[in-house]
């Protein structure tokens, strides 16, 4: 079994931007921890920084053909489209930090992919990618006044031209992604 997952790969320009924007948090954390301590965020690795279209789980290598057919379809005769990643904050909400996440629109067109899929069960799909997964107990010895402010505006736009069939795999030193197919759009 292996698993799967699909997804929208970021071009490189948006991947160092984003890298830039952990630097930035990074260094907000950096008057209010010891000097024993780090930030308290593990960040994803830039070439981990996707958005999740649609988790599937564990798959045999038929269901992975079936998902890849399915993908297919869903991207059949479709045009490329712009995404726009508009807002960084911690989440799921303030009182319950567990990730720090990039939020974007969804588009019609990405709307209608997914709901073209026959793999995502009509989930509610919220755009975003995790930038970072906080480290629950150095969190929890900032004082809650001295947080720094991690809701932030940006503008990040780029184009969609693939949807990329994805497997993760688990490491010690954190996950491994490999493109298993690329569905290209028009």
């Amino acid at each position: 079994m292996r698993r799967i997952f699909i997804a929208i790969n970021l071009p490189e320009q948006a991947k160092n931007q984003l890298v830039s924007e952990q630097k930035h948090i990074e260094n907000l954390f950096s008057s209010v921890v010891d000097e024993d301590s780090s930030c308290p965020i593990r960040w994803t690795k830039k070439d981990n920084l996707h958005i999740t279209v649609d988790f599937i789980g564990n798959c045999s290598d038929a269901e992975i053909a079936q998902i890849c057919n399915s993908v297919k379809n869903a991207c059949e005769n479709r045009r490329c489209f712009n995404i726009n990643l508009n807002q960084i904050s911690v989440g799921p909400s303030d009182k319950l930090a567990k990730m720090v996440w990039v939020k974007g629109e969804v588009t019609k067109e990405l709307e209608d992919i997914r709901k073209n899929l026959e793999t995502n069960g009509n989930r509610i799909f919220n755009l975003h990618l995790t930038l970072g997964r906080i480290i629950q107990w150095q969190w929890r010895q900032i004082e809650p006044e001295e947080m720094p402010n991690i809701n932030k505006e940006i503008s990040l736009n780029f184009d969609v031209c693939s949807i990329d069939v994805m497997e993760s795999k688990l490491k010690s030193r954190g996950p491994e992604y490999t493109i298993l197919e690329s569905i290209f759009l028009q």
